[in-house]
């Protein structure tokens, strides 16, 4: 699940959550994520994992204690949006 933390004039920040099926966190995933970005652009990613050395990219990040961050630059509509899919269960 992605929620809006922060909307700025140009950036909005996404807190990225692993819920299970009846929608409580679970603060134990370390599960990759794909993020694409349905309006504005992907600028950002991080999990906060000081050990993380995985490649930086801007479309797919682990989970952290069951939580990622995405820094979205919005569109000329002034919008930010993520879609997240599951790229693998750790």
């Amino acid at each position: 699940m992605a929620t809006e933390i922060y909307s700025g004039d140009d950036f909005v920040l996404f807190e990225i959550s692993a819920l299970d099926e009846n929608a409580y966190a679970v603060p134990t995933a370390c599960d990759d994520i794909l993020v694409t970005s349905e309006k504005g652009t992907v600028v950002g990613l991080g999990n906060g994992n000081p050990a993380d050395i995985s490649d930086y990219n801007l479309c797919e990040i682990s989970l952290f204690s069951g939580k990622a961050l995405a820094i979205v630059a919005k569109d000329k509509d002034n919008q930010a949006a993520i879609s997240l899919s599951l790229k693998s269960v750790k």
